[in-house]
């Protein structure tokens, strides 16, 4: 008896798992229309797009250094170097757009996510 309740439940798990899983949402985090966000023409929306993910790659790379310098990275002079590339990047994509548009898509952007790490004896609300 106590074989077949064991063979039942092999049974029943071994089914559960080999059932098919729902696709998963797509990824809302991809590239945004650009063009269809800002109401904009192509060749526009693809210079900004330029603009974005080169200031993407700087980002990422400074990351990697400051990520490589492990606890002794100059956390402060990083903060810095990406503050001066926010406000390039701020200048280009201003080349291109109109402030209306600017506001538009730094709107429609997801937010910046917060830093991570720091000093750990520092607690929220000190």
């Amino acid at each position: 008896m106590n074989k077949s309740i064991i063979a039942c439940f092999a049974f029943a798990s071994t089914l559960a798992l080999a059932q098919d899983r729902p696709p998963a949402p797509p990824d809302s985090r991809g590239p945004p229309d650009i063009a269809k966000i800002l109401n904009i023409d192509v060749k526009r929306a693809d210079k900004v797009q330029e603009i974005l993910k080169a200031a993407h790659e700087q980002r990422m790379a400074m990351r990697k250094g400051v990520e490589a310098g492990g606890a002794q990275g100059d956390r402060k002079a990083a903060r810095e170097k990406m503050r001066a590339q926010r406000e390039e990047t701020d200048r280009k994509l201003a080349a291109v757009l109109t402030p209306d548009e600017l506001k538009k898509l730094q709107a429609a952007m997801p937010p910046p996510s917060p830093p991570q790490g720091g000093p750990k004896d520092k607690a929220p609300g000190k």
